[in-house]
């Protein structure tokens, strides 16, 4: 089995069964160009407990741009936690993606 690429999150509310849009910064746009129509996993980090890590992987479908709009007018739930400033920030590479579950290993036994 190929090693999936990934990403790290620090906004682990985004993440659930409900995610259609994620917004990227730079170096995690990149990764996901590269990847859409695969599988990529998210890293994601609960920064109140930094320790408790849980990975969540994504399916990419599709590139939906760059948001230029002024980081004042970018409500806070289309921002995310940057642990290098401590403050949400808006990640300006916007992508559609939906939760990926894999498929049972005892599947094919049932």
């Amino acid at each position: 089995m190929k090693k999936r690429d990934t990403i790290i999150s620090w906004n682990v509310d985004k993440f659930n069964s409900d995610i259609k849009i994620y917004r990227a910064d730079k170096a995690e746009a990149d990764i996901l160009k590269n990847n859409i129509g695969k599988i990529v996993n998210v890293k994601v980090h609960n920064p109140k407990t930094p320790k408790a890590v849980s990975i969540f992987p994504i399916k990419v479908n599709k590139d939906l741009g760059y948001d230029g709009t002024h980081e004042s007018m970018i409500p806070d739930d289309q921002k995310n936690w940057s642990k290098k400033q401590k403050k949400l920030v808006p990640n300006r590479f916007i992508f559609k993606v939906e939760p990926h579950t894999d498929p049972s290993p005892w599947a094919k036994y049932v």
